[in-house]
């Protein structure tokens, strides 16, 4: 059995600076001054902040996240590095994208996961049903350089954790160019449900313009082939997501 993590992928890292003691409510104003005086930002370095809801864990408290993109201060970056023509073609990359979530029980904001990929193009934060029916995981889809991934999270006392992580892009904009479609199945023999990987199709998909700007094409929706590649299933011992099939190198 392999256990199947993000760090199988790509640099993510969590920033795990202590616990952190204040408490407020989740409202805009606040949590805008703690997440800038948390990552040292200025307010000309955030491209995009967005709050939501939900609840996140397995206590009956509505928690909330944050999610914000700094691609102003990704293009000052560019603009001010020693090679700013290297800089663009490697996609922006940088800790520019990142995610906190707020406690509903003990009204505190956990520690930021980053999410270290190109900075012009905010990360996609959805929410589903996967590890447990009464409450919501968190999965962030993100690029790195002219690929995409997409990362699930469990939520522990605040920190997001990753439990999976796999491509839904690789290779945009070349002839080698491949998609894959996330599917959530039920597990009879468990809880949390199943994550299958099947080839994927995008109807919408031009290659001659994704050529043009490999690291940022908006990619339109990605439809399953129906065929399964992968089938992962929770591993309560590792607290990530394993497969019996053997993985490529």
């Amino acid at each position: 059995m392999l256990v199947f993590s993000c760090s199988d992928h790509v640099d993510e890292t969590d920033e795990t600076q202590g616990s952190i003691e204040q408490t407020f409510e989740f409202e805009e104003q606040s949590i805008r001054v703690f997440v800038m005086d948390k990552l040292q930002l200025k307010p000309e370095d955030i491209g995009s902040f967005e709050m939501k809801r939900a609840h996140l864990n397995a206590d009956a408290i509505q928690d909330g996240f944050v999610f914000l993109n700094l691609a102003p201060k990704a293009k000052r970056d560019m603009e001010t590095s020693s090679n700013p023509a290297r800089f663009q073609d490697a996609g922006y990359i940088g800790d520019y994208n990142y995610i906190f979530v707020w406690d509903g029980a003990t009204q505190k904001m956990g520690t930021a996961f980053k999410l270290v990929g190109n900075g012009l193009v905010p990360i996609e934060v959805s929410l589903i049903q996967l590890l447990d029916p009464g409450y919501k995981t968190l999965t962030a889809r993100y690029r790195v350089q002219n690929s995409i991934f997409e990362t699930y999270f469990q939520n522990v006392g605040g920190s997001l954790v990753p439990v999976f992580s796999y491509l839904v892009v690789d290779q945009l904009g070349t002839k080698d160019m491949a998609l894959y479609y996330h599917a959530i199945e039920e597990n009879p023999s468990q809880l949390e449900k199943d994550i299958v990987i099947y080839g994927g199709v995008c109807p919408t998909y031009n290659a001659d313009e994704a050529a043009l700007n490999k690291n940022a094409y908006a990619i339109g929706p990605i439809q399953s082939n129906g065929h399964e590649i992968y089938r992962f299933f929770y591993d309560p011992k590792s607290g990530k997501y394993a497969t019996n099939a053997p993985l490529p190198e």
